[in-house]
């Protein structure tokens, strides 16, 4: 929501006839646009790594009140009846906090879980600080995989092996990008064919994890 061009982009993907959403902090997201972005997304996706601040704080999200910020963005998001998800990534700060309680008050549609992805050159020389194990965050999964959402739908759990190869994702500067061997690899979008786009993910992947 940063980018000057971002409402420009809404109305475009619209008139394409995509189904337009986005994730974000919510620190973006008011009064006074909800109702235009209840007119052009389908659905809103806001990250919450944490139901306790000084976690987040740790984190980099916010200045100490990025639950309560959360919240009241959500509320916005609920009444204006846009569908929320909750985007969490699993780190070594969180992976042993029990989310229950906030995700079950919460109520969202959809709550995707990921495990923290390393990539080379992007987020490295932070694996000290936020790698977890696969042990770990299967623990995580442990505990909430029985959480009910709106329409007794189940949280989603993605683990670095189901991340691997499965997005199919487009650079700011219009480059096919894969995520194959723990590092992004770039291809100009204009040397691919249609049929080599089957080759740039894992179908089955893909697939598994809802993304039809």
């Amino acid at each position: 929501m940063l980018h000057p061009l971002f409402n420009d982009m809404l109305e475009i993907g619209n008139d394409l006839g995509f189904e337009m959403t986005m994730i974000t902090n919510g620190s973006m997201i008011t009064a006074e646009n909800i109702n235009y972005l209840a007119e052009k997304l389908k659905l809103i996706g806001i990250s919450v790594d944490s139901s306790d601040e000084q976690i987040q704080l740790k984190m980099g999200r916010g200045c100490g009140s990025h639950v309560q910020n959360t919240l009241d963005t959500i509320n916005l998001i609920k009444n204006v009846g846009i569908p929320l998800k909750i985007n969490t990534v699993v780190t070594l700060l969180n992976y042993q906090e029990n989310m229950k309680n906030f995700i079950e008050f919460i109520q969202p549609q959809r709550w995707k879980v990921f495990q923290y992805l390393p990539i080379l050159n992007q987020n490295d020389k932070f694996n000290e600080r936020f790698q977890i194990t696969d042990f770990q965050f299967k623990n995580f999964q442990k505990m909430h995989k029985n959480i009910r959402l709106v329409g007794g739908i189940l949280p989603v759990f993605e683990s670095n092996e189901d991340m691997t190869n499965s997005y199919l994702m487009i650079s700011p500067s219009g480059k096919i990008v894969s995520n194959i061997d723990g590092k992004y690899d770039f291809k100009d979008i204009k040397s691919i064919g249609k049929k080599q786009f089957a080759d740039l993910i894992d179908f089955t992947k893909y697939t598994s994890r809802g993304s039809v």
